[in-house]
């Protein structure tokens, strides 16, 4: 009988001396991850993990699931790969020892990156599916208000741009920049 005490008192030991991130990874198929980092780093609900990375997650997440029919399979795995992606840049702040505002800075920044740096690059996915991106997961207003975002959407199309020019010589992408840095 004490051989089980202390087999239990041992299991309670090991999980508090294992941090919660130990048994915390990215994954593409769910958004889990930003809660479990939210746990270990206590950022609050209005920082980055809760009140964007977990929230546009879950809005993709459903928006994509509930749309399976109309969006092209090189959409579909633009997700799955760019969700992956953003995770694990969250992962490898958190174990730079960032702090919440840097995790939040660094995430932010990656966005534009890890929408195209991958085979299934927003700059290669229809119009059709890029518009339901726009129209149906981002809210309008924070598209619209949100500074960060418009960085990430300025960033994201300065790459997409990039990608075209080298496809296209005879268009005038300069001018098409600077009408973006306008905005």
């Amino acid at each position: 009988m004490p051989n089980y005490f202390l087999v239990l008192f041992l299991c309670l030991s090991l999980k508090s001396a294992f941090s919660q991130s130990v048994f915390c990874f990215p994954h593409s198929l769910s958004c889990k991850y930003y809660s479990c980092l939210e746990e270990e780093m206590q950022c609050g609900e209005e920082a980055y993990l809760l009140n964007y990375g977990k929230r546009y997650c879950e809005k993709f997440q459903t928006e994509f699931t509930q749309n399976l029919a109309i969006l092209s399979l090189e959409t579909q795995k633009w997700r799955l790969a760019t969700s992956l992606c953003l995770q694990k840049e969250a992962q490898k702040s958190f174990k730079a020892g960032a702090s919440c505002e840097e995790l939040e800075e660094s995430a932010y920044s990656v966005h534009p990156l890890c929408y195209t740096n991958h085979e299934q690059s927003f700059c290669k996915l229809p119009a059709k599916d890029i518009t339901f991106i726009l129209t149906k997961v981002f809210s309008m207003k924070e598209l619209l208000t949100n500074k960060k975002m418009h960085k990430q959407i300025y960033e994201t199309a300065k790459i997409c741009l990039g990608k075209k020019k080298e496809e296209r010589g005879d268009y005038n992408f300069k001018a098409l920049l600077e009408k973006l840095n306008r905005l």
